[in-house]
């Protein structure tokens, strides 16, 4: 019989499998970004930002409401 820790600990490790799998992909939605807008996009800060908030703020690159923070001008 799996008892009542060993439940919560599945329970655990499969939440922290989910965020990893959500962060990853952010990750690499920001890498995409980076490629599509080059100089212009800061793919370090949103990768730090997909970090810091467990890849609950996803950019997405054709929605400029999602990654207009990780413009940057040129000069």
């Amino acid at each position: 019989m799996i008892s009542i820790k060993e439940i919560k600990d599945l329970k655990n490790f499969f939440l922290y499998q989910r965020r990893s799998t959500i962060v990853k992909v952010n990750l690499r939605n920001c890498g995409h970004c980076k490629e599509i807008y080059g100089d212009y996009f800061n793919g370090q800060a949103c990768a730090e930002n997909c970090i810091l908030t467990k890849g609950q703020a996803a950019p997405d690159c054709n929605d400029p409401v999602t990654f207009k923070r990780f413009l940057k001008k040129l000069m």
